[in-house]
């Protein structure tokens, strides 16, 4: 994908408000043209003024420089409001979506991903992500847009006509020089790109050749660490340079388009009052400005480029999701096989889950409970067999209808700080009398109740009632009873009993697997039912 196409990309996945949108680029640009306005008028009142000393000359003119100048604060302040806020918005979306992307990834995937900090390090690049508006698309267009305004300034206020070709030389230079900087983009973007892999890689180098540098020592293999360390500092200190000659050669093009302007007027040599030539050549001059804008908004767009990167790669292709759950059917699971790199960790278990049957999966520690718990929940992929509800794929059906049909409890829950009827319900519209429930197990907890510390067997009964609050077909749990005692187990146990649901338990105790319709031993136990 081109570095342009990946920008569109992000910017239609922004679906900022048409009307946010427009209120940003018109400020933007009225604020722009006021300042360059201002400028320029400025100094072609002294002219003026110099030739006609009369205060009538020159009171129309002061009077239009006072206006911009008096507009030119709430200008700039409804244009830095309005672009936050269409950065704000896009920023909005697209942590949207970066929530529904990581949401959606599989516990394994997130366990490839759990010593990058990988959403941390998403958050801030949706962050950085909002100088694509404020920085780079806005600016860039509204000052465009007043060189545009500026030039038909020219070509039009002087009162003879030979401004027309000087205008339209001005026009077609500065749109040159805009069209080789948009060409330069994609190679800044490959430059910036090889900066930050070399810089990976050298990075890299440093933290293996530290790990190894005792045996390195005593192998006396010292030099070869330092010629890969040298080798390594080298391709990043050429990548740098490379980058850094790149971005030289697009800031030469802001004095060269003003050169070229300068040789415009020169060549043409139009004929006019000084006011005239001086405000031409002030125009030009803010040119300058306005070309550093545009090479700012330019370099912005690079760095944004390598934010969309890092993000792009969070994304995957979905699973086509598209059908309802099947009523009154049972989920069943058919020769599923996991396995940990070399080791078949669980090798051709099958499963049939109707409402009501209680499952047992017992196994000493490693042996894939956890796992198997969070295939038959989908929240996993198995290596091999199939789990379908009825005559369909669970990986086929709405995810939402999944999680609405399937409950999973984790060995260790999590969001358990608020009030009872917010942890609890998460959002959701509980189908069961929540107090009931808590009632049943011992938990005491009413309106004004908040809970900030609950103990390890406090949580794992609130995670069950959290789990049966919407009715749910079928409770996956993961050692649930592993801190409570033999009378809140029984409770635990009569509450899931009751609620009619198929439970699928990992545990390693008695009371639960003398409580199970079946139990599935792991690693070459025995199996009862």
């Amino acid at each position: 994908m081109t570095p342009y196409a990946q920008l569109r990309r992000w910017v239609r996945r922004a679906a900022v408000p048409p009307a946010t949108l427009t209120r940003a680029l018109v400020a933007a640009t009225v604020a722009s043209a006021t300042s360059l306005g201002l400028f320029v008028g400025a100094a072609a009142l002294l002219v003026l003024s110099a030739a006609h000393p009369g205060l009538r000359a020159v009171a129309v003119l002061l009077v239009v420089i006072e206006l911009f100048a008096f507009l030119r604060s709430p200008i700039r302040f409804v244009e830095r409001v309005s672009t936050h806020r269409l950065g704000f918005a896009a920023v909005t979306r697209w942590r949207m979506w970066l929530m529904r992307t990581v949401g959606a990834w599989s516990f394994q995937r997130w366990s490839s991903h759990a010593h990058g900090d990988v959403l941390a390090r998403s958050l801030q690049d949706t962050e950085e992500l909002q100088d694509l508006w404020v920085r780079s698309l806005v600016p860039a267009v509204s000052s465009l847009a007043s060189l545009v305004v500026a030039d038909i300034a020219v070509a039009a206020l002087p009162p003879r006509p030979h401004w027309l070709l000087p205008a339209l030389g001005l026009l077609i230079s500065q749109g040159a020089a805009t069209a080789l900087g948009v060409r330069a983009f994609p190679r800044l973007v490959t430059r910036d790109r090889e900066r930050r892999h070399r810089r990976a890689a050298f990075q890299s180098q440093i933290v293996e050749l530290s790990h190894a540098a005792p045996d390195l020592e005593l192998l006396g293999s010292t030099a070869y660490a330092a010629a890969r360390l040298d080798a390594a500092r080298q391709a990043l200190s050429d990548a740098e340079v490379a980058s850094e000659r790149a971005r030289t050669r697009l800031a030469a093009l802001i004095p060269l388009t003003a050169l070229l302007g300068v040789g415009v007027l020169a060549a043409f040599r139009p004929v006019a009052a000084p006011l005239w030539l001086v405000g031409t050549a002030l125009v030009l001059v803010a040119g300058l400005e306005v070309g550093a804008t545009l090479s700012t908004a330019l370099e912005t767009a690079v760095a944004v480029t390598a934010a969309t990167e890092r993000l792009d790669d969070l994304d995957e292709p979905e699973t086509a999701r598209s059908r309802a759950w099947p009523d009154a059917a049972a989920l069943v699971a058919r020769g599923l096989v996991l396995r940990a790199g070399p080791r078949t960790l669980v090798d051709g278990v099958d499963l049939t889950l109707t409402r009501g049957r209680r499952v047992a999966v017992t196994g000493a520690s490693g042996v894939g409970k956890s796992w198997l718990l969070r295939v038959v929940a989908g929240l996993d992929a198995a290596d091999g067999g199939t789990i379908t509800v009825g005559d369909c794929p669970l990986d086929e059906i709405v995810e939402s209808e999944v999680r609405r049909h399937i409950a999973y409890v984790p060995s260790e829950p999590g969001l358990m700080r608020g009030r009872p009827a917010d942890v609890i319900a998460l959002g959701r519209t509980p189908s069961r009398s929540l107090a009931d429930d808590l009632a049943a197990l011992g938990v005491l907890a009413d309106a004004s109740t908040r809970w900030e510390g609950l103990a390890r067997g406090e949580s794992a009964r609130v995670a069950v009632v959290r789990a049966l609050a919407i009715a749910p077909d079928v409770v996956v749990l993961d050692e649930p009873t592993a801190g409570l005692g033999s009378r809140d187990t029984a409770a635990l146990l009569d509450l899931l009993a009751r609620s009619g649901a198929a439970v699928v338990v990992a545990t390693h105790d008695p009371a639960v697997t003398a409580w199970a319709d079946e139990v599935l031993s792991l690693g070459g136990g025995p199996a009862s039912s």
